[in-house]
């Protein structure tokens, strides 16, 4: 019995050194190979994801792909964290596994805010503010991940007297210059933003006959569009790309003249419309035998002034429309093509 005790044992101990043999790695580009097969993946996954998030598509219709990246860097830093380090050089493996956790933290924490704080940053020019702040943070503690990461990685190459080659550290590179381009782009975008949630304010107010919100809006929507127009004036172009700017400039002008023009005549055309209905008040009250001639002439003629200025009004929202609808789209898709050209 103490025999074959003895032998199964034996057996183990020489199953764990096998095993424990064949995790380690004799090359130093074995390890790096390793390493990388674990994070390149990860890394691009995660790179596109907050690419996606920064170019405005919302983290609540890709979340799941936020719960994909968790799985993914979970598994990956368990892998690293399971296989030994070439000729016991840890400051690598302790890079790889920082690395991921700080992309962890960032799913966790930076991006589920985020996510709650979308429908509010929609509506408020603080609130954006702040959710492109939040952003903007989370992409500078990517980068800073990934610097450090790619320096241990440039170290380990020195050392080792590996030669890198550019799929090795593409990431960090792709990181820095779509950092650079959102720099630029979101900005310009609050400036944007800025006057655009006027023009929501006001046309919320109007549509519940708030007639001195209204105007406090439309007031509003002319300072900022004025100012945005300044602003945007002064940036220079993007490696002298200037076709971001310019979109931005023709959406702030149609947001000046609406606030100037449009906006007006509205806000004229409620002052009517409430002035007519006392007068139709007071004369739906009388029989028509007690109407004189000049009460009914009075009425005729305020109908007729009313149905005028409505077609009027009416001719110039559907041209409004019409406006803002090929300036919004000259806009986002100025952003698309500066994003590609500059971010991608």
């Amino acid at each position: 019995m103490s025999s074959k005790i003895k032998i199964l044992t034996l057996f183990i101990c020489l199953l764990a050194t096998v095993q424990s043999e064949a995790q380690v790695f004799t090359h130093p580009v074995e390890y790096l190979n390793f390493l990388g097969a674990q994070s390149t993946k990860v890394s691009e996954d995660m790179w596109d994801y907050t690419r996606t998030i920064s170019k405005g598509k919302g983290a609540r219709k890709i979340e799941s792909r936020r719960k994909d990246l968790l799985n993914q860097l979970s598994v990956s830093m368990k892998a690293v964290r399971g296989r030994p380090s070439f000729n016991k050089q840890e400051y690598l493996k302790v890079a790889y596994i920082n690395y991921y956790q700080t992309n962890i933290n960032l799913l966790n924490e930076d991006y589920a805010k985020l996510m709650n704080m979308e429908d509010i940053a929609e509506k408020s020019y603080d609130a954006m503010e702040q959710y492109i702040m939040i952003q903007e943070k989370a992409n500078s503690k990517l980068n800073e991940s990934a610097d450090s990461l790619n320096a241990n990685i440039h170290k380990y190459a020195l050392q080792n007297k590996i030669n890198l080659t550019d799929d090795q550290t593409k990431t960090s590179k792709r990181l820095k210059r779509a950092s650079a381009a959102f720099d630029y782009y979101q900005p310009i975008y609050l400036i944007m933003f800025k006057a655009m949630v006027q023009e929501n304010n006001f046309l919320a107010a109007y549509n519940a006959n708030k007639a001195t919100e209204a105007e406090q809006a439309k007031g509003a929507l002319l300072t900022y569009s004025t100012e945005g127009l300044n602003a945007v004036a002064a940036k220079p172009p993007y490696n002298g790309d200037a076709k971001l700017k310019a979109a931005c400039a023709r959406l702030l002008t149609f947001y000046k003249t609406e606030s100037e023009t449009l906006f007006g005549q509205m806000l004229a055309q409620k002052t009517k419309d409430a002035n007519f209905q006392k007068l139709n008040a007071a004369f739906s009250k009388k029989k028509k035998n007690e109407l004189t001639q000049e009460e009914i002439t009075e009425f005729n003629t305020a109908v007729n002034e009313l149905n005028q200025s409505g077609n009027q009004l009416n001719s110039q929202l559907d041209k409004g429309n019409k406006e803002r609808a090929k300036e919004m789209n000259g806009w986002n898709e100025a952003v698309e093509d500066f994003l590609k050209k500059h971010a991608a």
